[in-house]
């Protein structure tokens, strides 16, 4: 009877381990879900400014072109402007 009562006992402290390491592994895991569910904040932030400066690359990219072709025709501009100006002449003082 003590035996029996002994491996009763011993079952018991081996259920309240098993129970204690189980609340363990929860806590574990919500606390990984916590983190998760923040780096998975964090990405989307990330993604945004990465939108965000993707479209502003676009943009300077276009301002680039637009730079270019409004120097472009300045120049033109100029040379016409010479050519137009070399016609008069200058009298001696």
């Amino acid at each position: 009877m003590e035996a029996g009562a002994q491996l009763v006992a011993g079952a018991g402290a081996t259920m309240r381990e098993i129970v204690s390491q189980v609340q363990q592994v929860t806590t574990l895991i919500n606390e990984i879900s916590t983190a998760a569910a923040e780096q998975t904040q964090c990405i989307g932030l990330v993604s945004s400014a990465v939108n965000q400066l993707e479209s502003a690359t676009r943009q300077n990219a276009a301002f680039v072109e637009q730079s270019a072709a409004a120097a472009g025709n300045l120049k033109h501009q100029a040379e016409g402007l010479v050519h137009v100006v070399s016609h008069f002449k200058m009298a001696a003082a």
